[in-house]
């Protein structure tokens, strides 16, 4: 369509010029031209017009309908139109006509393929090329019982036609042969209940068609015998081969010579993936366009006789025609797998091209990727004789090469910036242009094959093979073309299975070599696919110990490769495709090495924070991750534990909503993983997993439900209890509080209705944990709560006993005193601190009898005596000694001053004169207290993961706790201060009003 409307503009352009002339009769030319231009757009009208109102079944149908009277006067009118002189108007009617017969055909218009006949065996041209563009677009809805009446009247013409190259197009000729493939088709599918049908119907005139075809294939690309004419016959004849295998092995000798000639005559030279692109600088004929605007150019052609030959091999029937052409088409192919030059511009301009169209199932693909797919039907129907067959065309290839003045060895004239250890690729050279071309084909041949390779025959090749000693140890170190140096280093990536020592060695040292930064890029995606081959193809526990000292220096190398081309898609899923491989295949070997487990997890990390790099991962790596997470620890090079912890990082950097296969596929695994385990590392990482999903998308995760109906909270709430259970390990529970505290902050509605539950599992853990970071992991769950949920919290701990047969209160809060010297973390200190504030605030408004009835046995060092006595403090004096102590550390470190208080938790009880130096002190600041959280600096946290982004997004991390100041809710704990401590409170203060 866009190309009528191109012609018509242009006619339309030149009918102006023609009308503004000085003479006569080019005006008078001007206007009749004109005047047929007036008319197209009436029949593109009338198009438009049956397509909208022609029948109330179409899709595209627009009331009113057109009543019967005017489509009976149309569709006697509108034929005679199909003669007209002008091309644009014949196009536009043979549309409408064949728009209308879609409809009315055959039933209300019977008579409209004699018409059409009638107008095929005219001796007016014009009114050939309008009937054949209709029977175009109607030959594929003739029906089996037209056909008989029709193809003996039809077909002649077509033969015709075709041959009468002086009257008539390539477009119309090339029409003629769509007609032909339009009734073949047909035909083979009568042929299901009418067996004589293809006998009858169709051989007899095969033979003269074939011939005619054969004619056409041998002329030299032209105006008669353009690339859309040669096209369209070679088209057909996959048609009839494919069709009729039994009776085209009976006739193919009519045309084989011909098709062979062409595929033989365009294997020099050719344009690939652009109509104008070539290999060696050989120009070639331009492109062809039919009269629907598709573009014939020499790549389509190519590839239709690709497709021919792949029907060929195929049919066993044909086995006596193409046997003892292998060894020929197999020469040629590797001629047609030369790389163009306008594809080797482009893959160095854009490397991630390189990978894509290096893959044989893209959407568009090229003759160098459709000559591996014909190599690979040979190999698969042929597999005796392909071996041998390559074998010969590569030495052919090689001979012919080497009659190439050795001086000068061509390359692509690209190169990157010569730094240390850098390569420099030679320009061009005019006199043997496509010398490193042949030799990269034939590595790209020998490659595909390697799958047939035993290790037998690779070690034959590689040890006393003239062919592979001659090229692999001089290419793999060429400097002539990355693409010849890389295609080297692949094939033999693709032979590792088969290789020994020194060679395999020699192998991964060029493996990690093409992997530096300094190389061009173009060979570090080479040593990228080795890597890859490599690590997919070995099953040997020698090599994969012979492999270990080199995984260091490739795993860098990849992570190098990925942050390098983070922006590149192609790049960056190659790069993450081989370093799973690389960290998998160590499946067999019987030792960790938690160094290469750091560098992976570090990789990963460093790449999914980029932008555009987290699609790549989801694809290319979470499927490894899951797999590694649901065999839940059986590896034993990449464990289930570090899968969940790069497993985190990606929910971490995932965009919001998350995706399905993350939802449906990842959470489940997870939190199944987590409940079927007892290893703690597993437990450990998979809670952080779960916490990264409820912290960047509660809804999705908790509103998740599986195939019975449970969602994605209860899935949560077992695993929260699995770290609970007291008979695992203690360690167990040491992440639990921080994604308790998640699931209350995300989800706190539905969350406090399993709180009872919670804290039953919190506080039976806690009888049975010895080791002080994981108690106080559990105690700050208890801190959080009661920040939150103080009321539900008092009500569960006064009414639930404790080990010793007293309240829960009073074990949770002693132990809480005994480990909050010792809690870090700027999120857990404050917290903590808060929630003694709030229990302080409680107690001084109600006198609580249950936490004024709790205190701690302490030892105190007595004055009079050298002994320490154990004394009873209230526990209420505990927490404010507590706040005092963490004022002073914190306003200590914002100040830089001299420490105000060496060890307050640890100082003796004041003495009778030290309560009156506090009582003489009590104006500075007893009714003027208050805490400010911006004094709390995370001064001492060593442990990274104290510290986490859920715990800077919570609102408590940057609360002011002025608003905890009371004007007397701390006067009756100032008598409990020591000398020291009231020294320091009074410094607290005079700091913050100064402040």
């Amino acid at each position: 369509m866009e190309a009528r409307r191109i012609e018509l503009k242009i006619a339309l352009l030149e009918s102006l010029r023609s009308i503004l002339s000085d003479t006569q009769h080019a005006r008078q030319q001007g206007e009749e031209h004109l005047n047929v231009i007036e008319m197209t757009p009436a029949a593109v009208v009338l198009k438009r017009y049956v397509q909208t109102h022609w029948s109330s079944t179409s899709d595209k149908f627009i009331a009113p309908e057109t009543p019967e009277w005017a489509k009976r006067t149309v569709r006697e009118l509108l034929p005679n139109t199909l003669g007209d002189q002008s091309s644009l108007i014949r196009s536009s009617v043979a549309y409408a006509v064949s728009a209308i017969a879609r409809w009315d055909w055959p039933e209300s218009w019977p008579q409209l393929f004699e018409v059409l006949i009638g107008f095929m065996i005219s001796s007016t041209q014009s009114y050939v090329h309008g009937a054949i563009k209709v029977l175009t677009e109607l030959s594929d809805n003739m029906t089996d019982n037209q056909l008989p009446q029709l193809i003996p009247i039809m077909f002649p013409e077509l033969i015709r036609i075709f041959r009468n190259e002086k009257s008539f197009s390539s477009n119309i000729r090339g029409r003629t042969t769509q007609i032909l493939n339009s009734c073949i088709t047909l035909i083979y599918a009568m042929s299901d209940l009418e067996k004589a049908a293809p006998n009858t119907l169709l051989f007899p005139y095969v033979p003269e068609f074939l011939s005619a075809f054969s004619e056409s294939l041998l002329q030299p690309e032209g105006p008669h015998s353009d690339f859309l004419l040669k096209t369209s016959v070679v088209k057909t004849l996959i048609c009839l081969t494919e069709s009729f295998p039994m009776e085209m092995a009976q006739l193919l000798e009519l045309v084989i010579p011909a098709v062979w000639d062409l595929f033989t005559r365009n294997s020099d030279a050719y344009p690939c993936d652009n109509e104008r692109a070539i290999v060696n600088n050989t120009q070639l004929v331009e492109e062809s366009t039919d009269s629907d605007g598709e573009k014939y150019n020499i790549q389509n052609l190519i590839c239709h006789l690709f497709e021919f030959f792949s029907a060929l091999f195929q049919h066993k029937i044909y086995k006596s025609i193409v046997s003892d052409m292998i060894d020929n088409i197999i020469y040629h192919l590797i001629k047609y797998m030369l790389i163009t030059e306008e594809q080797a511009d482009i893959w160095v301009t854009h490397p991630g091209r390189f990978i894509e169209d290096e893959v044989d199932d893209t959407i568009t693909s090229s003759v160098r990727i459709l000559g591996i797919n014909l190599l690979d039907t040979i190999a698969h129907f042929y597999a005796s004789k392909i071996l041998d067959s390559v074998s010969k065309a590569v030495r052919r290839h090689i001979d012919d090469v080497e009659t190439i003045k050795h001086s000068t060895f061509c390359g692509l004239g690209v190169s990157e910036p010569n730094g240390s250890g850098s390569k420099t690729y030679l320009p061009p050279d005019s006199k043997d242009s496509t010398r490193w071309k042949i030799h990269e084909s034939c590595l790209l041949a020998l490659g595909n094959l390697s799958d047939l390779l035993t290790t037998r025959i690779v070690q034959q090749y590689v040890g006393s093979n003239y062919l592979l000693n001659y090229i692999l140890p001089t290419e793999v170190q060429s400097s002539v073309s990355p693409f010849l140096s890389g295609r080297a280093l692949w094939l033999l990536s693709k032979l590792a299975f088969g290789i020994e020592e020194p060679t395999f060695s020699i192998l991964m040292k060029s493996c990690i070599e093409a992997l530096s930064q300094h190389q061009h890029i173009i060979i570090r995606i080479y040593g990228a696919k080795a890597l890859y081959l490599i690590s997919q193809g070995l099953s040997d526990i020698t090599k994969h110990q012979l492999m270990s000292p080199y995984l260091s220096d490739a795993i860098s190398g990849l992570m190098f490769l990925a942050l390098d081309y983070n922006k590149d898609v192609d790049i960056l899923g190659l790069a993450i495709d081989s370093l799973n491989f690389v960290l998998q295949f160590y499946n067999g070997v019987k030792f960790l090495d938690p160094y290469l487990e750091a560098i992976a997890q570090d990789s990963f990390k460093i790449i999914s924070k980029f932008p555009n790099c987290f699609q790549a991962l989801e694809t290319h790596l979470f499927p490894t991750l899951m797999h590694l997470i649901s065999a839940n620890g059986k590896n034993t090079f990449s464990t289930a534990g570090t899968a969940l912890d790069i497993m985190e990082d990606l929910l971490r950097s995932s965009p919001i909503p998350m995706s399905e296969i993350l939802i449906n596929l990842g959470f489940p695994t997870i939190a199944v993983t987590i409940t079927n385990t007892d290893d703690v590392s597993i437990i450990q990482s998979g809670s952080d997993c779960l916490r990264a999903f409820i912290s960047r998308s509660p809804d999705q995760t908790l509103k998740w439900k599986d195939a019975d109906g449970n969602d994605g909270f209860s899935y949560v709430i077992n695993c929260i209890l699995k770290q609970l259970d007291p008979q695992l390990e203690q360690y167990s529970a040491t992440r639990v509080g921080k994604l308790i505290i998640v699931l209350f902050r995300k989800a706190e509605v539905l969350a406090q209705q399993h709180l009872g539950t919670v804290l039953r599992g919190i506080l039976t853990k806690m009888q049975h944990v010895t080791e002080g970071n994981v108690m106080q992991a559990l105690v700050i769950i208890f801190a959080y709560l009661i920040l939150n949920h103080f009321q539900s919290v008092y009500n569960f701990l006064i009414s639930i006993p404790s080990p010793t047969g007293t309240s829960a209160m009073e074990y949770v809060f002693s132990e809480w005193c005994k480990q909050q010297n010792y809690i870090s973390g700027c999120y857990n200190i404050k917290s903590s601190i808060l929630a003694f504030c709030k229990i302080l605030l409680y107690y001084s408004n109600t006198n609580d009898p249950y936490i004024s009835s709790i205190s701690l046995l302490e030892e105190v060092m007595q004055e009079s005596s050298a002994f320490q006595q154990k004394v009873a403090v209230p526990i209420v004096h505990k927490m404010f000694k507590a706040i005092i102590y963490e004022f002073s550390n914190e306003l200590e470190a914002a100040s830089s001053q001299e420490k105000i208080l060496a060890d307050v938790s640890d100082s003796s009880d004041q003495s009778d004169d030290e309560e009156n130096i506090c009582e003489s002190e009590v104006f500075v600041y007893g009714k003027q207290l208050f805490i400010s959280s911006s004094d709390f600096k995370d001064v001492d946290n060593d442990d990274g993961d104290d510290e986490s982004s859920d715990d800077t997004e919570d609102l408590l991390y940057s609360v002011n706790l002025q608003e905890f100041r009371q004007k007397s809710c701390y006067d009756s704990f100032i008598s409990c201060l020591n000398r020291d401590e009231c020294t320091a409170l009074n410094k607290i203060y005079q700091l913050l009003k100064s402040s």
